[in-house]
């Protein structure tokens, strides 16, 4: 199944330089920010059995003038889903691809791809070495107010997200 595009804004990936813009000043993504993006993309993927289970309990607890039902879509509403929302942000938001939206960073498109190079944050910080993403592994590009979001064909979750406008040099 192919979830519609999170945004109506959203760019074919047929010329990579018109849709994203190269700058060489720092910029990164907060991690918040990145964090946002990540669960309206699961919520949108996930949101009929996120909201089906409490909606069920609850039309259980009416049917049966029972209220253990009600308790039980209680303790689903504050238990559960809290903890499946942590469990999505760490198995997700802890993939090697969170260091290129959150560290500091200048891009490079092109044709090619997209090239990421780190910048330290302090003196003698090591940072890691830059990264390419080549063209052919973006599947598409969505826009939200503050962030471009990249799609990568590696996987469902997959995302680097780019601050929308960048700053440019002066």
């Amino acid at each position: 199944m192919n979830p519609a595009p999170l945004f109506t804004d959203t760019a074919p990936m047929d010329n990579l330089t018109s849709y994203l813009q190269s700058t060489q000043q720092p910029c990164h993504v907060q991690t918040h920010e990145y964090a946002m993006a990540l669960m309206k993309i699961w919520i949108r993927r996930n949101w009929p059995w996120a909201f089906a289970l409490p909606i069920l309990a609850v039309a259980a607890a009416a049917a049966t003038m029972s209220i253990r039902y009600l308790l039980i879509a209680v303790v689903l509403a504050c238990l559960v889903f809290p903890h499946i929302i942590v469990l999505v942000y760490y198995s997700h938001a802890m993939s090697p691809h969170i260091r290129m939206s959150i560290l500091p960073h200048t891009v490079n498109v092109s044709e090619n791809g997209i090239t990421l190079t780190y910048i330290p944050q302090q003196e003698q910080q090591t940072v890691p070495a830059p990264d390419h993403i080549p063209s052919g592994l973006i599947k598409k590009i969505t826009y939200t107010g503050t962030l471009t979001i990249i799609h990568l064909n590696t996987g469902r979750y997959n995302i680097i997200a780019l601050p929308r406008h960048m700053p440019q040099q002066q």
